[in-house]
């Protein structure tokens, strides 16, 4: 146990736009993207944030935590219809710990990554991770 806090020092942040439908598996997923890679010491993840970029269908994007080449799957979010508009904004989806208190803040151990992939194909779905190292 740590005798005093020990506060992220290093802002860390990934990204991606998955467009790959899942071709794997839910333990062997196949397609998708690393969006978050700790620093030498691990990582806290404090957000992750998912927009579409383009008209979107019904389906779902899964998140895996990657840890010695090993896929266990975090969380599935569903992303619902949208039509992308130059008069009406589309909102993003944000897991935070406000809207997931079990799943944030997503502690990541050093050598371990973040994944995530799609349920159906779609033209782009932005994701964003924010954490510290």
């Amino acid at each position: 146990m740590a005798s005093s806090p020990n506060y992220a020092s290093t802002p860390t942040v990934g990204a991606a736009i998955l467009t790959a439908a899942n071709s794997g598996s839910r333990t062997a997923p196949v397609g998708g993207q690393t969006i978050f890679t700790p620093g030498a010491s691990g990582a806290q993840i404090e957000r992750i944030i998912i927009e579409p970029v383009a008209n979107t269908v019904l389906g779902t994007i899964q998140i895996y935590r990657v840890i010695g080449g090993v896929y266990y799957i975090l969380t599935e979010i569903g992303i619902g219809v949208q039509t992308v508009s130059t008069t009406v904004p589309i909102a993003p989806q944000t897991i935070e710990a406000v809207s997931q208190p079990v799943l944030m803040p997503l502690a990541m151990p050093i050598g371990s990554t973040l994944y995530a992939v799609r349920g159906v194909a779609q033209t782009g779905i932005s994701i964003q991770v924010e954490g510290g190292s």
